[in-house]
């Protein structure tokens, strides 16, 4: 697996806490509805991406949201 080197962190909800706390839920599913958070150092929820449904496309989507230093 190759490792990339970002300047933020990723994270993963294996517990769904957050996708509860963000109202990320999938109704009775069992897992979270695809939603992708851009979240600044302060905390604060920049972007939402809503619906996401093609990772290819939609991690360009994200790369090109982060505001450059």
């Amino acid at each position: 697996m190759k490792k990339e080197s970002f300047g933020f962190k990723i994270l993963c909800d294996t517990e769904k806490a957050l996708a509860k706390a963000y109202g990320a839920q999938n109704g009775d599913l069992p897992y979270p509805a695809r939603k992708t958070f851009l979240v600044s150092p302060e905390g604060k929820i920049e972007k939402v991406f809503d619906k996401v449904t093609d990772l290819k496309k939609h991690a360009q989507e994200v790369l090109d949201a982060i505001p450059s230093e």
